[in-house]
């Protein structure tokens, strides 16, 4: 139920943190040198070592994105092709990338096995390493990785990039859970409820570890904020829980381009969008690597309304995850919201099929079949998902308005809503497609108590929603009013009106 419109735009935009040194209009010819990091293969005996060997991946890709002069292919699309058997050269122009780092990591209690090779675009072999060690010398295994790939671009590294002093740890253990952690969050918003558990747990001992661990409170905040699966996402202990998380990292590392992303997030949760859009300025302006911020500032834009300029920020992001272009859903969610129904749906067709997308793009169709008040691919939408969602209930009643009506009136909300926000964006929508605008509204005042659900609000479905007296009054109380008076930039929705009044359409 939560797979809606909204969840997969944020989900992806969430997870979509890269940065790039190249401009868009470079048309794939790179001045720097360029480089993806491949998944590391798990050979250890235990398949709970996969966390392990992911997270290691996600700590390599951080340290070379640390080398000035070097670009880093984005680590969403690098994880496409974890657990694919396909032809280096094909994934490094896949990935529009000269050269290729991939490896396999062995564990057995406190001894490490990692071996690492560089492979250009042509699969010329360059290099390869093997480390023996013990676990406590991990980090020092990733800064000689580091500086090996430095050497080999003529470049220079600073091995203490990912030390403390960048946010990170000197404690193992806390250092070891981070890891797993992060990997049971590479694709957060699509992570099961049991990984984003078990990702909480890692990072809230690994913080219980190290107090000091700035980046452990970073990836809490952000996964408190994130929790697409938890039915707490967006109640106000989980809300706290992320402020707090955050505020312990901004204390710890001010200026991280990741702390500054938590911040915003949490800023956004507490509707302070003006805030929101500040922290993501400085959060562009500091990012080191792997940080994305584009790809968040697109998500406030869709939040707020602003589907063109969200559109133009997940086309820069697009820029250092060439993957980005297969799963277009960024795109297709900023085209439909502008009521770009055609450019929405050539955005969805260009979608690749990879692992957990399917799902999404079935919601996107149902969204733009609702829409066009499109009967048979509404049927055929539905047919394609599971059997005991609302959307099967409301198909059974699909030619008796007053029938869907009734059971819509049947589940409405009567008195306050505390947790589940999302599952009330399905019923607003087929409220409105039903025509009863005000019970859409209901809805969908009750689904927006969770900041991140207000891009549903711009849905084209909404327009006769949108003139109701009620709706200024519910982006009023999401202090939505105050952030377009106060930037001086009203949304493509509303505008001012005389005598200091607004209007929306």
């Amino acid at each position: 139920m939560a797979a809606t419109v909204v969840a997969v735009t944020l989900v992806i935009g969430f997870a979509l943190w890269g940065r790039t040194l190249v401009s868009a209009s470079t048309g794939g010819a790179h001045a720097l040198p360029t480089i993806a990091v491949l998944p590391f293969v798990n050979m250890s005996s235990s398949g709970e070592q996969d966390r392990f060997a992911d997270g290691l991946t996600e700590e390599i890709t951080d340290q070379l994105t640390q080398i000035p002069g070097v670009r880093v292919a984005g680590r969403t699309s690098a994880f496409r092709y974890k657990d694919r058997n396909e032809d280096l050269r094909v994934i490094a122009k896949t990935l529009g990338v000269e050269n290729v780092l991939e490896g396999s990591v062995r564990r057995d209690g406190e001894h490490l096995r990692i071996t690492t090779q560089l492979i250009d675009s042509s699969g010329k072999h360059i290099w390869s390493r093997s480390y023996d060690r013990d676990r406590s010398d991990l980090l020092a295994i990733q800064n000689d990785v580091a500086r090996t790939v430095a050497t080999t671009f003529n470049a220079a590294v600073n091995a203490a990039s990912t030390a403390a002093g960048k946010g990170g740890t000197t404690n193992r253990e806390a250092y070891d859970a981070y890891l797993s952690a992060r990997a049971a969050m590479i694709n957060p918003g699509r992570a099961a409820a049991k990984d984003v558990r078990y990702a909480i747990s890692q990072l809230e001992h690994a913080v219980a570890l190290d107090p000091q661990f700035a980046m452990g409170w970073t990836w809490l905040a952000l996964s408190y904020a994130k929790s697409d699966a938890l039915p707490e996402k967006g109640t106000k202990e989980w809300k706290e829980r992320a402020r707090q998380s955050a505020a312990r990292a901004r204390d710890l590392a001010p200026d991280l381009s990741w702390v500054l992303a938590a911040e915003a997030l949490v800023a956004m949760q507490d509707l302070h969008w003006f805030d929101a859009e500040k922290l993501l300025d400085r959060a562009r302006a500091s990012a080191g690597g792997t940080e994305n911020p584009w790809t968040c500032s697109g998500c406030l834009y869709m939040l707020t309304g602003r589907p063109h300029d969200a559109l133009k920020q997940f086309q820069r992001a697009a820029v250092v995850e060439p993957m980005l272009s297969m799963d277009a859903l960024p795109f297709a969610a900023s085209h439909f919201l502008a009521g770009e129904l055609d450019d929405a749906e050539r955005a969805l067709k260009e979608t690749g099929q990879f692992d957990g997308i399917e799902p999404a793009v079935i919601q996107h169709s149902l969204a733009q079949a609702l829409a066009r008040r499109d009967r048979g691919r509404i049927v055929a939408a539905i047919s394609r998902m599971p059997a005991n969602n609302v959307h099967h209930r409301m198909l059974k009643v699909i030619d008796d308005r007053e029938a869907a009506l009734a059971e819509l009136r049947r589940l409405a909300p009567t008195g306050p809503v505390s947790s589940g926000f999302s599952t009330y964006i399905p019923l607003g929508l087929w409220s409105a497609y039903f025509g009863d605008d005000e019970l859409a509204l209901r809805y969908l005042a009750a689904a927006t108590q969770d900041s991140c659900n207000t891009l549903v609000l711009w849905n084209p479905m909404l327009k006769n929603m949108r003139q109701l007296p009620g709706f200024k009054t519910l982006v009023s109380d999401l202090k939505l009013v105050d952030y377009w008076r106060g930037s001086g930039r009203w949304n493509e929705f509303c505008h001012p009106a005389n005598d200091g009044d607004f209007e929306c359409t």
